[in-house]
């Protein structure tokens, strides 16, 4: 079933206005702390009243302004897993899932503890078990009830990558299982991407974009929303020929590209950009005649980022102009450091242009 919000909202200095259909899988509210993501969170769970519009879930009302409905919490069968697990400390773990369900819940418990890998911690007190496994808690107590909808407001920010990623695939097995809308907060691009089958990027209350979360990552609607996502490159430029449902050629500013067909006219001024994984290293022995996308450029810089190496490249005048990603392994196979000359292509598929 679908989860219909269209509601607005004025909280302090904060006006929320959102419009947005959410169905089946795991949907992320990604955005700036303080533009409305929790607060979009508790209206769904009944904990905040909107100030007019509607929050429809299949064919139950949570909240209609126009006919003055409005279902308490306890009533609005939604699973709610904060950011602190909030665990009763005088609870054993088993007890605090059961909590509010009763004994009749044992066999969905076992399931539960089971699907989470916490089956060994039923007896065990919230003191005596780790970060990890008590996020673990958290979501089994919130999907015992069986609830329509399940909200995640940053729950994995407290721990650490490698926890993280553990609880990560615990969550994406439990959705999977339980087949509902799930609505995640998170500011990690990476956990994002990994985690959303689809992303709305939120920004003062507003929805920037919504939609599946390869496409926000590639194809971000203006330049806001694609400098959120991670596309550091961007550009200006004017288009200086289409080809129809070919390429567009752009006379940018820096340098001239090709672009996958977009419907623009001829001398318009527009922004491209690329992602920084998506800047293609070309090693020293290859074709030198391929031009199309092609750039020489200078390192300015490398900046270890874990396993992945951020190359700084200047191609004109400024400071750098482009950014790149690299695997560790191939900076230290070529052996590339700052000052050295490289040549790197702008995969034409990877551009994008951005409306802006």
């Amino acid at each position: 079933m679908t989860l219909s919000i269209n509601v607005s909202k004025q909280l302090d200095k904060l006006y929320l206005q959102v419009d947005l259909q959410i169905g089946k899988g795991l949907t992320v509210l990604l955005g700036p702390s303080g533009c409305g993501k929790t607060t979009l969170l508790n209206l769904i769970a009944g904990l905040i009243v909107p100030d007019k519009g509607e929050i429809i879930f299949g064919n139950k009302v949570y909240y209609h302004s126009e006919t003055k409905s409005h279902v308490p919490v306890y009533k609005r069968s939604v699973g709610y897993v904060f950011q602190a697990p909030t665990l009763f400390p005088h609870l054993t773990v088993k007890e605090n899932i059961l909590y509010g369900v009763g004994r009749q819940a044992e066999k969905e418990l076992q399931h539960l503890l089971s699907l989470l890998r916490i089956e060994k911690l039923e007896e065990r007190m919230p003191a005596q078990i780790s970060g990890g496994q008590a996020q673990r808690v958290a979501l089994a107590r919130a999907l015992i009830t069986k609830p329509n909808i399940l909200l995640l407001d940053e729950p994995f920010s407290s721990l650490d990558n490698f926890v993280r990623q553990k609880v990560r695939v615990d969550l994406m097995n439990v959705l999977k299982e339980y087949n509902i809308p799930g609505i995640l907060v998170t500011h990690d691009l990476e956990e994002a991407l990994m985690l959303g089958d689809k992303i709305a990027v939120m920004d003062e209350g507003n929805i920037l974009q919504y939609g599946l979360a390869k496409e926000i990552f590639s194809r971000p609607a203006n330049r806001k929303v694609a400098r959120f996502v991670g596309m550091k490159n961007i550009y200006q430029g004017r288009v200086k020929e289409t080809v129809p449902n070919k390429r567009v050629l752009i006379e940018g500013i820096k340098f001239d590209v090709e672009v996958p067909y977009f419907p623009v006219t001829e001398g318009t001024k527009v922004v491209f950009g690329i992602r920084p994984e998506d800047v293609l290293y070309l090693r020293p022995d290859r074709d030198l005649s391929i031009k199309i996308n092609t750039l020489k450029a200078r390192i300015v810089d490398i900046i270890d980022e874990k396993s992945l190496c951020r190359l700084l490249l200047r191609v004109t005048a400024d400071y750098y102009d482009v950014e790149m990603l690299l695997p560790r392994h191939v900076v230290d196979k070529r052996g590339l450091k700052a000052g050295d000359f490289c040549r790197v292509s702008l995969q034409r598929r990877s551009l994008h242009i951005i409306k802006d």
